[in-house]
């Protein structure tokens, strides 16, 4: 009897300490989820700084892509943001290498390429210049990718498009 007594408890102290080793799926933060990245916009004069004292600055709500997956920006002053995780899985070889790289606007990676949107819509107060950032560190550097040009138009016709 006493040894049945010690083998049902050594039986439940078993049952105990695997229930408790385990966790559900959801409960698990994925590498994503957990990482926040900071992000600058690059200032210095290059052939793809913006000239004549323009100032880019991020807006509440940017989104990011990283490695993969998407992340929304918190401005932080002057052409600095910290990004936050929303949704996505970053790319196992992106983190397998440590090397973060990252597309603003988010839309203009899909996993398999970059693809420039066919139009560009004038925002006033928003300048969406695609850019991208690669560092082997949580903080990213943004580089424009592409030039803007800048028309002054004058008169009273409508202009329909540029191509």
């Amino acid at each position: 009897m006493k040894k049945n007594m010690i083998l049902a408890a050594a039986a439940a102290a078993s049952t105990i300490l695997l229930s408790l080793s385990c966790t559900k799926q959801d409960d698990i933060q994925s590498v994503s989820e957990a990482r926040v990245f900071t992000g600058s916009i690059e200032q210095i004069q290059t052939k793809t700084v913006l000239v004549d004292q323009v100032k880019v600055n991020w807006s509440e709500g940017d989104l990011v892509n990283i490695n993969g997956a998407v992340y929304s920006a918190t401005p932080k002053g002057e052409g600095k943001a910290v990004f936050t995780y929303k949704e996505g899985e970053e790319d196992p070889a992106a983190q397998a290498e440590g090397i973060n790289v990252a597309f603003y606007p988010a839309s203009l990676y899909d996993g398999k390429g970059i693809h420039f949107p066919e139009y560009q819509i004038y925002e006033p107060g928003k300048l969406n210049v695609p850019m991208l950032a690669v560092s082997q560190t949580q903080e990213l550097t943004f580089h424009n990718m592409c030039g803007v040009i800048c028309f002054a138009l004058k008169g009273s016709v409508k202009i329909r498009g540029i191509a």
